[in-house]
C-alpha cells in the first residue's frame, strides 16, 4: 500500500493551503491510499544553520526526517510569498535533506514522489511558487508528479465545511491524484 504524507506550507489559522490539503487527502483515502495529514506547526524547528546540525539535530527535526523516511511520497500544498514558495517549506526541505545517523544526505526525500498544489486569493492561484518549490525538489531528487494543481480566488472557493463548491476544481483535484497514485506505484 503507498503511505503519502500531507501538509500545507502554512502554519496559519484558516489556511486557504490547509483546506486544499485536506480535500486532497480525502481523495486519496477514498482511492485506498494511506495518508497522513500533518501539521508543520507540529514540528516547531529553528532556520537550518549548519552550526546547529553539526553536534545534534533539533528533536523536531529528528522527528519529521524519520516521518518523511518512512514515507513513500508527499502531498504538498504551497503558499505563494513574492512569487516563490514560504520560508517554511524551504526550512523543513533544508532540515530534513541534512543526513542523520550515518544516513547518506537527502535520504528522506531523494527518489521519492511528491504532488504539488496550491491555493491563493490572487488570480494565478499560487502557480508562480509551485514552479520554484518544484525546481527545489527535482534537485533533491525527488519525483514531482507532472498534475499540478492551484486554485485561484481560493478565499471563494470552499463550502462552509472545507470542501471544494466547484466540480471543475474538484475534478482537476482527483485527477491530480490519480496520476500521483499511478507515479507512486511505479516507481515502488
Amino acid at each position: 500500500m503507498i503511505k503519502l504524507i500531507a501538509f500545507s506550507g502554512s502554519t496559519r489559522t484558516g489556511s486557504l493551503n490547509k483546506k486544499l490539503v485536506s480535500c486532497a487527502a480525502t481523495i486519496f483515502k477514498d482511492k485506498g491510499v494511506e495518508v497522513e495529514v500533518i501539521d508543520l506547526a507540529d514540528y516547531d524547528m529553528p532556520i537550518y544553520n549548519g552550526d546547529i546540525d553539526k553536534d545534534s539535530f533539533p528533536e523536531n527535526a529528528v522527528r519529521l526526517y524519520n516521518k518523511f523516511k518512512e514515507a513513500d511520497g508527499f502531498v504538498i500544498s504551497s503558499p505563494e510569498y513574492n512569487s516563490s514558495f514560504s520560508p517554511l517549506l524551504k526550512n523543513v526541505i533544508d532540515w530534513v535533506s541534512r543526513p542523520q545517523n550515518s544516513e547518506p544526505s537527502l535520504t528522506a526525500l531523494s527518489g521519492k514522489t511528491v504532488m504539488l498544489i496550491a491555493a491563493s486569493m490572487g488570480p494565478l492561484g499560487g502557480i508562480r511558487g509551485i514552479y520554484h518549490l518544484r525546481w527545489v525538489l527535482e534537485n533533491v531528487f525527488m519525483h514531482v508528479s507532472p498534475a499540478i494543481m492551484d486554485l485561484p480566488v481560493a478565499h471563494e472557493a470552499f463550502d462552509e465545511l472545507g470542501n471544494l463548491k466547484e466540480e471543475k476544481y474538484k475534478k482537476m483535484l482527483t485527477d491530480s491524484a490519480l496520476k500521483m497514485i499511478n507515479l507512486t506505484e511505479k516507481l515502488k
